[in-house]
């Protein structure tokens, strides 16, 4: 058995104990639509922006997080191009659930786990509420 075979035998293993909780579902699905396209982390840069009425702290977070996504999603995963494996019951042209929209790019790395870490490594910064970031970006990780 290859590597390969036995890293997807471990992740279908680990995802067959894990039960299904529709709430729980639910709650996962919205944090992971707020995270596309980093928009709930620029959110929360723009909202640190306006506290401290400084608004290059925005522009520079905005120029961070669009570096992180052009290198992630660009260079590294040109690298790996990993495609998207489907579910059993999944058509490729059907509708995916509570809105979710079928990414389009490979899927090694994570777009959502380099950024939520990248922006949590940046909003972390002379803050003592590092540890709400970074707990954030696991959850959408």
């Amino acid at each position: 058995m290859s590597l390969s075979d036995r890293v997807r035998a471990f992740d279908e293993s680990i995802d067959a104990r894990l039960p299904r909780h529709p709430v729980l579902d639910a709650c996962c699905f919205a944090l992971s639509s707020a995270a596309d396209h980093s928009l709930l982390w620029l959110a929360i840069g723009g909202a640190r922006a306006a506290r401290r009425r400084n608004p290059w702290i925005a522009v520079r977070f905005g120029a961070i997080m669009g570096t992180e996504s052009a290198f992630t999603n660009g260079a590294v995963k040109a690298l790996f191009r990993r495609v998207r494996p489907l579910e059993p019951d999944d058509r490729a042209d059907g509708p995916l659930p509570f809105g979710m929209h079928r990414p389009l790019t490979s899927a090694f790395p994570s777009g959502h786990a380099a950024a939520a870490f990248a922006a949590a490594m940046v909003l972390s910064k002379g803050t003592r509420a590092g540890p709400m970031y970074f707990t954030l970006a696991t959850l959408v990780a």
